[in-house]
Formats: structure tokens, sequence, C-alpha cells
């Protein structure tokens, strides 16, 4: 009875020995729930606000970004409005400068079509031109030919007009010089008749050498030969 009931009081001992331990590891438990609790608390209270830090910041960008769609939106409205005016204009100055270019075409094929008409009427002009200075110069050197064979026979009439008038003289003073013996003889002289020698040396002389301008200086020396002989003939008279 006594080793039964010390084995009674031994597990009870055991069993409140592992009661208190039990008690202890419950109440250890408990604390370290506890402290769990209230760092999942502060946790769930710092993740609460990061979260809440975060969602307000998300929202603020959120109506940043609806703000910058916003603005996007109009921007490309605005950008594909202009894009069609420019488009549009585009559309017409196509049309403008296809029109300009046909008209430029047009008028530098008319322009090249007039340059080469000008240009072949400014060869026919030029070769009409060369053709009249060929004749031109035809003409001057038959001009410049019948000037020297005009003068050779101007120069050869006039020769035989002072050869014709020397000879003419020659018999005038030799019909002079017989008058004068004649008169001589008879002792008179060409004053006596009332003829100076000056103007018997100068009257047929000067009407019949005045034709001729060349033959001015043989007057003027047979003048002075008349003048000479019949002063001397005075002289030999008195």
């Amino acid at each position: 009875m006594q080793r039964e009931t010390s084995v009674q009081t031994e597990l009870c001992s055991d069993e409140e020995k592992k009661s208190e331990v039990l008690a202890r590891k419950l109440e250890e438990v408990k604390k370290e729930k506890a402290t769990l609790l209230a760092e999942v608390e502060q946790e769930e209270e710092f993740m609460t606000n990061t979260l809440q830090k975060r969602l307000k910041k998300l929202l603020g960008e959120k109506a940043d970004s609806e703000l910058k769609v916003m603005e996007l939106k109009k921007q490309t409205e605005r950008l594909a409005a202009e894009k069609a005016k420019l488009c549009s204009e585009k559309i017409e100055l196509e049309a403008v400068l296809e029109s300009e270019s046909e008209y430029i075409v047009n008028k530098l094929h008319a322009q090249i079509e007039k340059a080469g008409s000008d240009k072949g009427k400014l060869f026919k002009e030029k070769t009409d031109l060369q053709r009249q200075v060929g004749d031109l110069a035809q003409a001057v050197d038959k001009l410049n030919r019948e000037k020297v064979k005009l003068e050779q026979e101007m120069e050869a009439e006039e020769e035989s007009i002072v050869n014709r008038l020397q000879r003419q003289l020659e018999g005038l003073l030799h019909n002079l010089r017989v008058i004068e013996q004649k008169l001589g003889a008879k002792g008179l002289t060409f004053e006596d008749l009332g003829i100076s020698p000056s103007e018997l040396s100068m009257t047929e002389t000067t009407q019949i050498y005045a034709r001729t301008p060349s033959a001015s200086s043989g007057l003027f020396r047979m003048s002075s030969d008349m003048r000479s002989s019949s002063e001397l003939r005075g002289s030999r008279g008195l």
C-alpha cells in the first residue's frame, strides 16, 4: 500500500511538475502571443500607414496621369485637327504646284520654240548680212579699181591737154613774134597800138589755161617769157 501511495505521490508530484511546466510554458506562450500580437498590430499599423501613403501617392499619380491623359488627348485632338488642316493645305498646294508646273513647262516649251525660231531668223539675217558685206566689199574693190582707172585716164587726158595747149601757146608765141617783127620793121610796137605786154601775155593764154589747173605753172612761166621778150624788144625799139 505504501508503495502504491508513494507511486501515486510521485505521480502526483510529476503531474504537478508537468502542470507547472505546462503552466509556465503556457504563460510564456501567452506572453509571446501578446508580444506577437503587439508586433503584428504595430506591423499592421505600419503596413496600413505605408499602404495608405502609397495609395494616396498612387491616387495623386493617378490624378496627375488622368490630367496628363486629358492634356495628351487634347493635344492629340489638336494635332489631329492640325494634321487634317495640313493635309488639306498640302492637297491644295499640290494642285496649285501641279497647275503652275504645267503652266511653266508649257511656257518654257513656247520660249524654247520661239528661241529656236529666233535663232533661225538670226542665222538667216547673219547669212544675209555676210552676203551683203561680201557684195559691198566687192563693190568697194570695183569702185577702187574704177577710181584708179579714172585717175589714170584723167591724168593721161590732162597730160594730152597740157601738151596740146603747150603746142597752141608755142604757136601763139611764134605768131606774136612774127607780128612783133613786122611791127618792128615798120618802127612800131604793141604799146604804140595801145596794147601793153602784160595784157598781150595774159589774155588768150589765160582763157586757154583756165580749163586745166595743172598747167598753171606752164602758163605763168610762158607769160613771164612773153613779158621779158616784149620788154626786151621795146627797149631795142627805143
